[in-house]
């Protein structure tokens, strides 16, 4: 070693010194720029400016909102300004959380998702991957812009899922995984917040399904608002409302017919008419998950079918949409304590269904596909010469038995429309001309107005975003992503 000066060495050690900390600063900066560059500039919604939909005027808005709630599965955004306080808003964040996650998963979940070359464990894991990635769902509270005004217009839109959240070079999407919840009135029952929350997941997750297994085909709208339906009943148990409903048929139009299978079909015959699909595809749901079988809502939402054979291929002791569609009409009108031909005695709310007749019928009835009537039987019609999709069948209440060509006297005929083809003609039936006798139930004459003011049914109640659309003409649809903006 050749031996330095100590002047000079001073001077090497400042030197070399000098180039350590310039190194230092250097891999400092290169780091920080690294970093940098493998974050995205922020966006909008991580800085709390969401983009939502006002209903009334058919476009997007943005909403200001704060993040105030944070858990292992959600992150909770509250709109400024909402009044809402910290323990309605923490409570919300920990019922999903603690509850809601793991109840839907348990009973709609597949999993083992594999998809694009990636494998996923169950199908929040992948909603979070088609979203943004960061392991949460994204939990909007905001006063959705409807037409809710308290006492004149009782009606609102409790909550709303689109999957154009998922398409992130869509207008108007917030490319993340993430549901809305209206905060006015829509917390002022915060139960019926939480119900809302897992009907809205339910509608999340059968659409990430769809994108998984059906080749991005959505399921039928009585299907998937069907299981929307379930999930309320998973998460809470209520059902009072629904049931209520269906046995006082305040439209008075279930019981000419009208159920959940021809969707919106009725609605220009009454402003209500969708509340008798949400009672009805409610209680069919309840029916079917009391059929021999286990796990029937994750059979259907996991089927790569997307209509009527979804249900058919869940349930083990039918073969065909006619059969399902005759026995749980028999089962309204039974409603046997044991066997198909009812609820099983389940539920005292359950128990309570009894199928709605009019007050007088027509000897000639016509029915869209999936909707069906009961007449009395005092004597034997002639049901020759219909149409090959109309159906008839007997059904004796105090034998808990349904036949297709015997008469039983004093018992009812079902006179129904089975066309599978949800969209099919309106076709011609016969009845007997006298209303079927039905017990325990009490059918109300009421006038039911848009803002529902009657003793039944008080307050405010909530409505589909897609109902409202769909009433109002517009071209966007809360579950489908193709819509026209």
């Amino acid at each position: 070693m050749i031996p330095v000066p100590a002047a000079a060495e001073k001077n090497i050690n400042i030197v070399m010194g000098n180039k350590i900390m310039k190194k230092v600063l250097y891999l400092i900066l290169l780091s920080s720029l690294l970093f940098l560059a493998c974050l995205e500039d922020p966006s909008p919604e991580d800085l709390g400016n969401f983009f939502a939909f006002d209903f009334k005027l058919d476009k997007d808005y943005r909403v200001d909102a704060d993040l105030l709630a944070v858990r292992q599965y959600c992150n909770v955004w509250v709109e400024k300004g909402s009044g809402l306080t910290n323990s309605q808003i923490q409570e919300l964040a920990d019922q999903y959380n603690n509850h809601i996650h793991e109840q839907m998963i348990a009973a709609f979940g597949i999993n083992n998702i594999s998809y694009a070359g990636r494998s996923f464990s169950d199908v929040m894991k992948f909603a979070d991957f088609l979203g943004n990635n960061d392991g949460k769902l994204c939990i909007l509270l905001l006063d959705i812009q409807d037409n809710y005004q308290k006492g004149v217009n009782n009606s609102y839109i409790a909550g709303y899922f689109w999957s154009g959240d998922f398409i992130k070079n869509m207008p108007g999407s917030n490319g993340r995984d993430m549901i809305y919840i209206d905060t006015y009135p829509g917390m002022e029952n915060p139960k019926e917040a939480y119900n809302t929350l897992a009907h809205e997941l339910q509608h999340l997750m059968n659409y990430v399904t769809s994108v998984a297994i059906r080749n991005n085909r959505s399921m039928d709208l009585w299907i998937n608002e069907g299981l929307a339906a379930a999930a309320e009943w998973i998460y809470s148990g209520q059902s009072q409302s629904r049931i209520n409903w269906y046995n006082n048929d305040p439209t008075g139009l279930i019981a000419k017919g009208n159920n959940f299978f021809s969707w919106n079909n009725r609605a220009n015959d009454h402003l209500n008419a969708n509340m008798d699909n949400y009672a009805t595809v409610f209680i069919f749901f309840q029916w079917l998950r009391l059929q021999p079988g286990s796990n029937i809502y994750r059979k259907i939402i996991s089927s790569t079918h997307t209509d009527y054979r979804s249900v058919v291929g869940a349930l083990d002791t039918y073969s065909d949409w006619d059969t399902v569609l005759k026995t749980w009409f028999a089962a309204n009108y039974i409603n046997a304590a044991d066997g198909p031909y009812g609820y099983k005695n389940d539920d005292p709310l359950l128990m309570s269904i009894k199928a709605p007749v009019p007050s007088s019928i027509e000897s000639s009835v016509r029915l869209a596909p999936g909707e069906g009537v009961y007449s009395k039987t005092d004597s034997a019609p002639n049901v020759s010469g219909t149409t090959a999709f109309i159906k008839y069948s007997y059904l004796n209440k105090e034998t808990a038995q349904v036949r297709d060509n015997l008469f039983y006297q004093g018992g009812a005929l079902l006179t129904y429309n089975a066309n599978p083809n949800r969209t099919g003609a309106i076709e011609q039936g016969v009845t007997t001309g006298i209303p079927a006798a039905t017990a325990n139930v009490n059918i109300v004459s009421m006038d039911y107005s848009l803002s529902l003011k009657s003793s039944l049914f008080s307050g405010a109640y909530r409505i589909d975003a897609g109902d409202f659309l769909r009433a109002s003409g517009s071209k966007r649809d809360p579950y489908n992503k193709e819509c026209n903006r």
